[in-house]
């Protein structure tokens, strides 16, 4: 099922709905941000039935849900959108404004979020609905079915629901001068194609991805350490664990430090779990008498003791 909308700033654009509710406003926390919205939020409900529902407000009351039928159109204000099958063959825009005309049975009720605009409203809009659709068609040269064009702005805070309902938790979108920014971790390599498809869906023209992978750093780390019985581990949230042992941790930590500059843009923290172990000394000896290749020595701690001499 897609949401497309046929006037307005966002006009011809179109998204696909998931199973749940989607809001749609002009807010930043709006699930669809549309620029020129005005009025309250509305909710659209996607049952897993395939049928969709609407809850909009008048004042402080919310209005009650009423279903909506596929590519019959909504008008909120200056903005109108419809829903239908995405595998289902589209009418022309045209023909979807057209409809306004005829109202439907919530609109005799007075139930409905929207309202039947008059001839003249709808003339204008069919007028404008053939220059999108005649510019579109040659542009493509495909038929009247929709149009693909680019995705509605939305906002870092719907991306960032996104990512983490795509399982990718250490992942933050923020809002930057050029658009928006992904920044943190991704796990390994398996992540990327996950990541590159909720880029996708949600238009990735507007979106800069600085971000690393947490394997790549954990064995860069682990090699520029290159010392023995040292292991690096993510842990999560941007934190890695080193642990081991070793003779010199205090090399390990200078060690750690200087790959961090190169390499800490998404690092918050490196924890140390690392045991130092003192090389030891080979014991001395002296010789006390000696009598061919016998002799009698004493060690370095006192103990005394009788040894052959090759």
């Amino acid at each position: 099922m897609i949401l497309r909308i046929l006037t307005g700033a966002h006009a011809g654009a179109q998204v696909a709905l998931e199973i749940g509710r989607t809001q749609i406003g002009s807010a930043d926390d709006a699930d669809i941000r549309l620029t020129d919205w005005s009025g309250r939020a509305c909710i659209l409900e996607l049952m897993s039935t395939g049928e969709v529902k609407l809850v909009c407000t008048e004042g402080d009351a919310p209005v009650a849900e009423q279903a909506v039928e596929s590519f019959m159109p909504l008008q909120f204000g200056d903005i109108v959108f419809c829903v239908g099958d995405a595998e289902q063959r589209w009418p022309a825009d045209v023909d979807l404004l057209a409809k306004l005309w005829r109202p439907t049975s919530h609109q005799e009720s007075g139930t409905a979020a929207y309202r039947r605009p008059s001839r003249m409203w709808v003339w204008g809009l069919i007028a404008i609905g053939c220059v999108i659709a005649g510019s579109i068609s040659v542009l493509s040269m495909q038929s009247t079915q929709a149009s693909v064009v680019v995705a509605p702005d939305f906002s870092p805070q719907a991306l960032g629901r996104a990512l983490n309902a795509a399982g990718l938790r250490d992942l933050r979108a923020t809002q930057s001068e050029q658009g928006i920014v992904i920044s943190g971790m991704i796990q390994s390599a398996q992540d990327e194609p996950v990541l590159q498809t909720v880029i996708r869906r949600l238009g990735d023209k507007k979106i800069t991805s600085a971000y690393d992978t947490a394997d790549t750093i954990a064995n860069a780390l682990k090699e520029t350490i290159a010392l023995p019985h040292i292991e690096v581990v993510y842990a999560g949230a941007g934190v890695f664990d080193i642990s081991g042992s070793t003779e010199n941790l205090s090399l390990l930590r200078q060690k750690v430090e200087r790959a961090k500059i190169d390499m800490g843009r998404n690092i918050k923290e490196i924890r140390f779990t690392v045991s130092e172990e003192k090389k030891q000394k080979p014991e001395a000896y002296m010789t006390l008498l000696r009598a061919g290749s016998i002799k009698y020595v004493q060690s370095s701690s006192g103990t005394k003791q009788i040894v052959l001499s090759p």
